[in-house]
């Protein structure tokens, strides 16, 4: 056989392996992902134990999720559900231990590693800022005994693992103070930030209150009014909802949550409740990244938003010249739940 004839035979086989077998098969491109880990805590003891069950709330919310999630343009969706008791058949489940929330937020974290991808964890369950520290109660959670509690700090760090450019985080616990000098606490700084004030980069944080502050249940339906509101806008295809043509943006979602929670709970328990968000301060927080023509979760706020849409965001921090007998420190103001960051010489 000579060369030229070898040469068409190969030609040949190529094209037929080709025809047979088209480029999509051996290189798929990589679809972007959505990933998230819900949370939902029932079983306390003691003076922590519940009369609600919030497996139901967290499994509306992790439904709800995944429809915001294909409303958002994602096709590769999974969203883990954690309960301590079955929301169907109303049994009692293995409790939830605080590893096992970290093991599984850490797998999640590593999945959705591109920047077009968003990463989600929501809680539900007891809570309590202890030493000005937020942490949350896993199953079987006792006061006084730390060995269930979940850090905060432990959960943003797993989430920081993550590449994803659109990450949240909605906690619907208590922020009530166990320590009473927590309210003492030095204003934060950039070298040490408190976990409520943590800005990681990256990150929008929903509380479901205030410091100090507890989270409400709604006797009604059975879990709390942060996350009833939650799942009513999650669910809304509309101008009112989470939506293309919606609250696109975190600072309106949080906008929405501060006015549904707030008069609610004053009208139906004659309390107060005041949600609450950790997001950037000069960005704002794109929460439909496909459709965003920039591609990621975090955009300049004049680039993306539409100036009928705009929602106050918080002004960039301001840089001040060092000199002789000056120390920076970074303060922190809110105003209707929001976050502004700026600096001053002290």
């Amino acid at each position: 056989m000579n060369r030229s004839t070898f040469v068409l035979i190969r030609a040949c086989f190529v094209l037929a392996v080709g025809a047979l077998f088209p480029p999509s098969v051996f290189a798929q491109e990589r679809q972007p992902r959505f990933r998230g880990v819900v949370v939902g805590i029932s079983n306390y003891e003691g003076a922590l134990a519940l009369k609600a069950k919030l497996d139901e709330g967290a499994a509306k919310a992790k439904t709800a999720l995944e429809l915001y999630a294909r409303r958002a343009g994602y096709s590769d969706i999974e969203v883990i559900l954690m309960v301590d008791r079955d929301p169907v058949n109303k049994k009692p489940r293995p409790n939830v231990s605080p590893s096992d929330i970290y093991r599984l937020l850490h797998d999640k974290s590593i999945q959705a590693h591109d920047p077009r991808d968003t990463l989600v964890f929501y809680f539900t369950g007891h809570g309590a800022r202890l030493a000005g520290k937020m942490q949350l109660y896993a199953s079987g959670a006792r006061e006084g005994d730390d060995s269930d509690y979940v850090a905060l700090e432990r959960i943003v760090e797993k989430v920081q693992m993550s590449g994803a450019s659109t990450k949240m985080l909605f906690i619907d616990a208590c922020q009530v103070l166990i320590d009473p000098t927590a309210m003492a606490e030095p204003k934060a700084t950039y070298g040490s930030l408190q976990t409520d004030t943590l800005r990681p980069q990256g990150i929008a944080i929903f509380y479901a209150s205030s410091r100090g502050d507890p989270a409400l249940i709604d006797f009604n339906v059975g879990y709390g009014y942060f996350t009833k509101h939650l799942i009513g806008v999650l669910n809304r295809d509309d101008e009112k909802g989470l939506s293309p043509t919606g609250l696109r943006y975190a600072s309106q979602l949080h906008e929405y949550l501060l006015k549904a929670v707030s008069p609610d709970v004053a009208d139906r328990e004659k309390r107060k409740q005041s949600p609450y968000a950790s997001l950037e301060g000069a960005l704002v927080f794109d929460l439909m990244p496909l459709l965003s023509p920039k591609g990621g979760g975090i955009v300049p706020a004049q680039m993306t938003v539409p100036s009928d849409k705009r929602s106050p965001s918080p002004p960039p921090p301001r840089t001040i010249p060092s000199r002789p007998g000056c120390t920076e420190i970074t303060d922190v103001t809110v105003e209707k739940g929001v976050e502004t960051w700026s600096k001053k010489c002290v």
